[in-house]
């Protein structure tokens, strides 16, 4: 075991530098702790090994943490309130690894590398201009979950694999032209949600590859000028389901590849010049439902492909 501390050396003050790094082995430990200060950098290294845990926590700027591959290996890093502050996470493939990270600085970044059971947790707190980017390989029942507190101009990017009831969860609080970005690789059983608060000039984009019984939900807060696109790739028995609260020049759209008892489902609240739009690809049994709120110049367009038993509802306030 390695353990160092610098939060009681009183002697290290601003633009203090930690670097830690253990080769590999097998149920290694590697555990990083830097003080707040300006200027500060912890960075944290971990060679590939079988059940190897690696924690680090800093109050500093920048923290960079990287542990290679190794199966039931575990990553914690965390990060504190900073301006500007910087976190980098990386975890080699591996079995059953778990990735954790969580900070209130501006700029987040994960990244899970491929694995069976793999999951990744990112959280960062408000702040203006904030970033926040999480990728998780392919792998069978992985699982990514991403959130992004409240601010002014935030972006938060969410990508995972493709693999079998694969799981990912975006969100991202209210903000002034938020941007959230969110895709899943095709596999049977995968579930895509996807939240953005409310906001003026917020975008919101989500993608799920093909996959049997996929499942994909969209929802943005009402805002002015907002847009939101769904897309989901063809399946049997697939569901797409997107909502737009209200708001002035918003713009909808939803699309939905070929399936047998697909299903899905848009609505956008009332405003003026909105647009929405949907399309479903063929299918026997598939169903598509498209709602618009009252609006001056609103727009609706939908589209079903030929199946046996199809159905098509449009409603226009």
């Amino acid at each position: 075991d390695l353990e160092l501390d610098l939060d009681s050396t009183p002697f290290i003050v601003q633009s203090s530098r930690l670097s830690c790094s253990l080769g590999p082995g097998s149920g290694s430990r590697l555990t990083c702790s830097l003080g707040s200060g300006s200027g500060s950098r912890l960075t944290c290294s971990l060679g590939p090994g079988s059940g190897s845990r690696l924690t680090c926590s800093g109050s500093g700027s920048r923290l960079t943490c990287s542990l290679g591959s190794g199966s039931g290996s575990r990553l914690t890093c965390s990060l504190g309130p900073g301006s500007g502050s910087r976190l980098s996470c990386s975890l080699g493939p591996g079995s059953g690894s778990r990735l954790t990270c969580s900070g209130s600085g501006s700029r987040l970044t994960c990244s899970l590398g491929s694995g069976s059971g793999s999951r990744l947790t990112c959280s960062l707190g408000p702040g203006s201009g904030s970033r926040l980017s999480c990728s998780l390989g392919p792998g069978s029942g992985s699982r990514l979950t991403c959130s992004l507190g409240s601010g002014s101009g935030s972006r938060l990017t969410c990508s995972l694999g493709p693999g079998s009831g694969s799981r990912l969860t975006c969100s991202l609080g209210p903000g002034f032209g938020s941007r959230l970005t969110c895709s899943l690789g095709s596999g049977s059983g995968s579930r895509l949600s996807c939240s953005l608060g409310p906001g003026s000039g917020s975008r919101l984009t989500c993608s799920l590859g093909p996959g049997s019984g996929s499942r994909l939900t969209c929802s943005l807060g009402p805002g002015s000028g907002s847009r939101l696109t769904c897309s989901l790739g063809s399946g049997s028995g697939s569901r797409l389901t997107c909502s737009l609260g209200p708001g002035s020049g918003s713009r909808l759209s939803c699309s939905l590849g070929p399936g047998s008892g697909s299903r899905l489902s848009c609505s956008l609240g009332s405003g003026s010049g909105s647009r929405l739009t949907c399309s479903l690809g063929p299918g026997s049994g598939s169903r598509l439902t498209c709602s618009l709120g009252s609006g001056s110049g609103s727009r609706l367009t939908c589209s079903l492909g030929p199946g046996s038993g199809s159905r098509l509802t449009c409603s226009v306030g």
